[in-house]
């Protein structure tokens, strides 16, 4: 039977790094990737338009970039915000604390610096090391958002504005989140967001029989002559090496991982109808605070809605004079980011590596782990 160097299982972000990796670096390398899709998390609408999954990235992904194409920047204050009794706000009112904001920018540059270097670090000794490595991105990584913008001066726009950010991205509360994401979402806020674009059939022709498109049922690690044993279906698939790149609640069943954060669900809705006149509005996104079953409205280029909820069933009604449903997506994880200490070492058995956002969640990280992952298998092929 066959015997790869390498099986990739999961072709998300992370896993289309780790192939990218090793087909860029050795293209003599014999291996596989296993995924019933290419793209993961990453989904997108029939025709392409619309982004159901990640559903934007930020200027400063470097890496990304290379599988992904940026397209038309969000205008990420332009914001309605909304909360009960109250007269939706703006965005953009939060330059009316600039001492705060000031605050904020200080606490982000100093930030945005040590998180280049960050990442550069997590492709050669991956995150954990390299969080590790650096006692200021650790602390921030384990305290709660709310408490470090108190302490830090600027926890009433923290409150009154940045939590609809995080909001809007994470379908979390700003108290559920650490003081790294809230500076990562911040510094993404004032660099940039962007739509972008993604196509897997590019990656499909690029891989060619290197893809196989299956679910992995199982993974045996207890290594069989040297070999792991991968169940696809009815049939095994051996490999010397294997990277994990599944979402975490998928590689905790499949190997049994002790921990993992706390998984955030999400359920999406695509829609296609039109607003009743008291969410009429010039701003792009409408974002509701956790009193509100509904988490974000976004109106997409070719004037259909993205609604995120709590629930699966939201009181459409409530917001829309008439509609009609094109998709339906739960997101079951979204995300794994409430905060707390859980930090993941990637190397999980002899030449057996996982990669995803088990401990940072966004498409730029989840990369990162991917090159790592596949950074070490070379060394090993190498020695």
């Amino acid at each position: 039977m066959k015997v790869y160097n390498t099986v990739i299982v999961g072709a998300g972000i992370a896993g289309i790094a780790a192939a990218k990796t090793l087909q860029r670096s050795d293209p003599s390398l014999d291996w596989l990737i296993v995924s019933p899709d290419i793209g993961g998390r990453i989904v997108s609408s029939k025709d392409g338009a619309v982004q159901y999954g990640a559903y934007f990235a930020i200027s400063n992904y470097k890496n990304a970039f290379s599988v992904i194409e940026k397209g038309k920047r969000l205008r990420v204050f332009n914001l309605g915000l909304y909360r009960p009794n109250q007269k939706p706000r703006s965005g953009y009112r939060i330059f009316l604390h600039p001492i705060q904001v000031i605050r904020l920018l200080v606490m982000m540059g100093r930030f945005s610096k040590r998180y280049k270097k960050f990442k550069a670090v997590s492709a050669i000794a991956g995150q954990k090391k390299a969080l590790q490595a650096d006692s200021y991105l650790h602390k921030l990584f384990t305290t709660n958002a709310e408490q470090f913008a108190d302490e830090h001066g600027f926890g009433q726009i923290a409150r009154d504005y940045i939590s609809f950010w995080v909001r809007a991205i994470s379908f979390t509360t700003l108290n559920r989140v650490s003081a790294f994401d809230l500076l990562r979402f911040s510094a993404g806020a004032f660099s940039g967001y962007h739509h972008y674009s993604f196509e897997p059939n590019v990656l499909r022709n690029e891989w060619g029989d290197k893809y196989l498109q299956a679910e992995v049922n199982s993974i045996n690690r207890a290594k069989h002559q040297g070999h792991y044993e991968i169940q696809v279906g009815d049939k095994t698939v051996l490999a010397k090496k294997v990277i994990l790149a599944t979402p975490p609640g998928v590689t905790q069943g499949l190997i049994q991982l002790e921990r993992v954060k706390e998984p955030i669900d999400a359920y999406m809705l695509h829609i296609d109808g039109e607003m009743h006149p008291k969410w009429h509005t010039k701003a792009d996104f409408l974002v509701f605070d956790e009193s509100y079953n509904v988490i974000s409205i976004a109106k997409e280029k070719d004037g259909s809605f993205l609604l995120y909820a709590r629930l699966p069933e939201p009181d459409l009604d409530k917001f829309f004079k008439s509609h009609e449903l094109i998709a339906t997506k739960h997101w079951s994880p979204a995300f794994n980011l409430v905060v707390d200490d859980t930090l993941i070492d990637q190397e999980i058995d002899d030449h057996f590596y996982i990669a995803g956002d088990f401990n940072i969640a966004g498409i730029e990280d989840a990369y990162i782990t991917g090159v790592y992952a596949a950074n070490r298998v070379l060394q090993e092929s190498d020695n």
